[in-house]
């Protein structure tokens, strides 16, 4: 029903999304145009394809953004995934735990490296997630920072579609929520961004690094192949 009530170029950009789900896709447009309802309608696609089994879905975006996302939500996704899970402020406090069994209940073999981070954290006084209340809903909603702040809790599940909004935000290829970000473990990302023309050629080898890792190299590779070349014309 909601992918009847858009516009055409809207439609287009779904079809381009769901033409690429053997990898990943961007939606890079100017702003007001639709995104958020794009994105909605592919996940929603997702839900009826693989209708009967369970999926992991995670949402990305910033924090004035987040509202928008839970009423869009509730108005078209939740009749298919039921009540998603905001990670943000009291959700976000309710998982917190410094108990490393928590952390780590996984059926799979955690890498030694990121038990030892783990216990470093909770050794210092931190805290990180409940892996079993993380895997609980189907949707998860975030935040930039807390993708950031909580990455190897984040990092140990494994999520059907990451969804970035305004991913601009992992336009600085060394920041620490650009790194956190691109170390979640994913089978399909889906990136919207609505300032295209403002980035710089560095800015949009990070974003698509993320939605198509390798496609452009590595950024020494790129900056030699093209952002050299280019700044020399």
């Amino acid at each position: 029903d909601l992918y009847n009530k858009l516009f055409q170029y809207q439609k287009d950009g779904i079809e381009h999304v769901i033409k690429h789900f053997d990898g990943r896709a961007l939606i890079a447009d100017d702003m007001g145009l639709g995104k958020t309802l794009q994105a909605l309608s592919f996940l929603t696609w997702i839900g009826k394809i693989k209708e009967g089994k369970r999926k992991h879905l995670l949402i990305i975006a910033p924090v004035v953004l987040l509202e928008n996302w839970k009423n869009e939500y509730y108005r078209f996704m939740e009749p298919i995934f039921g009540s998603f899970y905001e990670l943000h402020g009291k959700g976000l406090n309710n998982l917190k735990t410094n108990d490393l069994g928590k952390v780590l209940n996984t059926t799979n073999k955690v890498d030694i490296k990121i038990k030892e981070a783990a216990e470093k954290i909770i050794g210092s006084g931190g805290k990180l997630l409940d892996l079993q209340e993380l895997s609980s809903p189907e949707v998860v909603l975030t935040t930039y920072e807390t993708a950031r702040d909580y990455q190897i809790s984040l990092g140990l599940v494994n999520w059907d579609v990451v969804t970035l909004d305004e991913g601009q935000k992992i336009k600085t290829p060394n920041a620490m929520i650009t790194t956190a970000i691109k170390a979640l473990k994913y089978n399909f990302a889906l990136v919207l961004t609505g300032t295209p023309i403002e980035n710089s050629w560095v800015d949009l080898w990070s974003i698509i690094d993320f939605a198509q890792p390798g496609h452009l190299g590595d950024l020494k590779q790129f900056s030699k192949k093209y952002q050299h070349p280019l700044k020399k014309e």
